[in-house]
């Protein structure tokens, strides 16, 4: 027996959520579903049912229950996320009762949003009528999503361009979006017939004057790529996040103009045409990119992607090679206490260091820097403790992150001590690493006693 209206209000969420995740998954049954009970018990239910929307089926029936959707439905809408993976659409209005959908939702908060690779123009004709359904309706969105993107996992299934979409693709307006202060976008600039059109969208998306977080991902080939200058206009950006899939570009000195006062910024060059991360010079200081991040006088989080082993001369020779994952380790390590002079209010730094072996992998070698306080200076309260040699630079510390290859029981391949700070990264408690982590804390207590002593 379904519990009355007036309880269903005082039962927790979960709990209601339980009572109703049977018809949430289809839309047409639960609106129909819904159609059968009490007016007071649609209003109590729907905001709680319909909170979160996923649609990626599109039958002429789904299509039709949304376009017949009742305003309960779509006001109680605060999170959308919508695929199309369609290899035989070749209508333009094929997906109009879609978008309309879309523009009449008055509260959505924030909106997910991925294209079928297959027919690239086609593909991209849906999103620029989404952008559209954007500007018309949804007052209220600051969190935005796309993905148009191909990567090669659908190479062999892209299908063969109409002619007709190509040049509709290529003749397209660009869109321009207000409001959102949150975009995610993964797009595809190649060889495209409409790639001047493409190109033009992508940058007017990510010069979003309101964005406060900028997450983009892209693929480019040696013709046109993001124009990552236009970021000035985005006048409030904190979170700036780049992955590129395109040729080696002076990225760093181009943010560095464009954004200096982000408070966080990632950059993974990994999987470019060149098949290589930028190469830095060693010492770092006298590397040009060092100087550029003095300009971050903000910045708090930093991920990088440079290859600090061309320049000193050790190269990655075998797989599972322990103590060359220290090597870089302590390379980047001496290159973090470099940057923490410099950006002042840094408090964590990653490092990608890819390829890690002859598969591709990827690892990342990650620090904190701290405040050093009187207890760290002198942790055993003895007067002949000191600081430890080269991990303080004034009155900060760099601390570094433990990961699985630091476990006790692969000391004897390390080739030397790992450095004495080494700490627990809070994502690890999150993931459950804690058991087997803290005997390496437990450890590392022991090292950190000697060379603190």
């Amino acid at each position: 027996m379904v519990p009355p209206a007036a309880s269903l209000v005082d039962l927790p969420n979960s709990v209601r959520l339980l009572l109703f995740e049977g018809i949430a998954k289809n839309v047409d049954k639960s609106l129909k579903a819904l159609s059968l009970v009490s007016h007071s018990m649609r209003r109590t239910v729907a905001p709680i049912l319909y909170k979160k929307i996923r649609l990626t089926e599109f039958t002429k029936e789904r299509l039709v229950a949304l376009a017949q959707s009742s305003e309960l439905f779509r006001n109680a809408a605060r999170f959308v996320y919508v695929h199309i993976n369609d290899l035989h659409d070749v209508s333009s209005d094929k997906y109009s009762g879609l978008f309309a959908f879309i523009a009449s939702l008055k509260f959505v908060s924030e909106l997910q949003y991925t294209d079928s690779p297959h027919r690239p123009a086609r593909s991209f004709l849906r999103t620029q009528q989404l952008l559209l359904a954007i500007n018309q309706g949804c007052p209220q969105l600051s969190q935005l999503g796309i993905s148009f993107s191909r990567s090669g996992l659908y190479s062999a299934e892209k299908q063969v361009e109409r002619p007709c979409d190509a040049e509709e693709a290529r003749q397209a307006t660009v869109i321009d979006i207000k409001n959102i202060q949150e975009l995610n976008v993964e797009w595809t600039l190649d060889d495209a017939p409409f790639v001047d059109t493409s190109e033009a969208q992508l940058n007017s998306l990510i010069s979003c004057s309101s964005l406060r977080e900028l997450e983009v991902k892209t693929h480019w080939g040696d013709g046109a790529q993001p124009d990552f200058q236009l970021l000035k206009n985005a006048g409030a950006l904190e979170v700036l996040k780049i992955k590129s899939a395109g040729p080696s570009l002076d990225i760093y000195a181009v943010i560095a103009d464009a954004a200096p006062g982000i408070r966080r910024l990632e950059v993974d060059l990994r999987y470019n045409s060149d098949w290589q991360l930028p190469v830095a010079i060693l010492p770092f200081t006298s590397d040009p990119n060092y100087q550029l991040f003095g300009r971050f006088q903000n910045l708090r989080q930093l991920k990088l992607s440079l290859d600090l082993e061309e320049a000193s001369g050790d190269p990655l020779d075998d797989d599972h090679d322990f103590a060359w994952y220290l090597r870089c380790l302590k390379r980047r390590r001496t290159a973090t206490q470099d940057l923490a002079r410099i950006c002042p209010q840094l408090e964590e730094c990653y490092w990608i260091v890819w390829p890690k072996d002859s598969e591709g992998n990827a690892m990342e070698h990650r620090f904190k820097i701290v405040a050093q306080s009187g207890s760290e200076r002198n942790p055993e309260n003895r007067d002949d403790a000191r600081p430890i040699e080269l991990e303080v630079w004034g009155d900060r510390l760099v601390q570094t992150y433990l990961d699985w290859w630091m476990e006790p029981h692969h000391s004897d391949e390390w080739g030397e001590d790992l450095p004495p700070d080494t700490i627990l990264h809070p994502l690890d408690l999150d993931n459950g690493f804690l058991g087997y982590r803290l005997s390496i804390v437990d450890h590392h207590h022991t090292l950190k006693k000697k060379y603190m002593l």
